[in-house]
């Protein structure tokens, strides 16, 4: 399963919460995650940023949206990492409008 076996980054939106992910059980990563949350329907939007840390996990989650505004929320995550020169480099963006958390995760 992705995440215990190799390094995962995922967004998903609509579900009890709007978030971007990166994580590795157990290894240590440089991470920065930048989340950002349109409404759809209403035109608004926000962005939710974890900054940089050595961590196994990142995320930028919005606790408990959309709440009653499900299905009328996108995502886009971009997940930056550091290299060995310790430059920043963004390892992966996607375009989220739902709930499903596969891209990889149980491989």
């Amino acid at each position: 399963m992705a995440g215990y076996n190799a390094l995962t980054h995922h967004s998903r939106a609509n579900c009890v919460n709007n978030e971007t992910i990166s994580w590795h059980k157990g290894h240590q990563y440089w991470f920065w995650i930048n989340s950002r949350h349109r409404h759809e329907f209403l035109r608004q939007d926000h962005q939710v940023i974890h900054d940089w840390n050595l961590t196994w996990r990142a995320a930028a989650v919005h606790w408990g949206e959309p709440g009653g505004g499900a299905g009328q929320w996108s995502v886009q995550g971009y997940h930056w990492m550091r290299a060995q020169n310790n430059a920043p480099v963004q390892v992966k963006s996607e375009y989220v409008t739902d709930c499903s958390i596969y891209d990889g995760w149980w491989d």
